[in-house]
């Protein structure tokens, strides 16, 4: 695993946490029903912020991935393309892991069968996909630590 540090996020590490987002997007050719943009990941990120809890990996003080948090789901999880397969997206969700232990969720993409094969890997398990909109489905994923299931299921 490539040495890496998991700390909270800084408003100095908006411009490389917007950029790493664009670069996964696009290095992931997921078709999506609008052009992501820069300039709309900037946007989003500074309205989101302060809903979301950030944690950024970095690799000699560089930002090479990010999860954000709404409560118990997984917002969003990236890997700067040229860092993938390193361990730093499993470094990331493992320390989500470790901070909700009654368990968290996500939504990725179908058509990202990398995320998705990663999700299961870490023992994620997959739902049903569902319509996110006319030109793509999405799929939740729940981790419940030891494989334990809830009767309850976050919206």
């Amino acid at each position: 695993m490539t040495e890496v540090t998991i700390r909270e996020y800084r408003s100095s590490d908006f411009d490389a946490l917007t950029s790493l987002w664009l670069a996964s997007w696009e290095s992931a050719a997921i078709r999506i029903p609008a052009k992501v943009t820069l300039t709309a990941l900037r946007r989003r990120l500074a309205e989101e912020l302060p809903d979301l809890s950030i944690q950024v990996a970095t690799r000699r003080e560089r930002v090479v991935g990010f999860v954000a948090l709404r409560g118990s789901k997984v917002d969003q999880l990236f890997v700067h393309p040229a860092a993938q397969s390193r361990g730093i997206g499993k470094a990331l969700l493992d320390f989500v892991k470790r901070q909700h232990a009654e368990g968290l969720w996500l939504f990725t993409q179908v058509q990202n069968h990398g995320a998705r094969r990663f999700y299961q890997r870490e023992g994620l398990i997959p739902g049903k996909p569902v319509m996110r909109h006319p030109a793509y489905r999405i799929i939740r994923y729940d981790w419940r630590p030891n494989g334990l299931t809830s009767g309850k299921r976050a919206p």
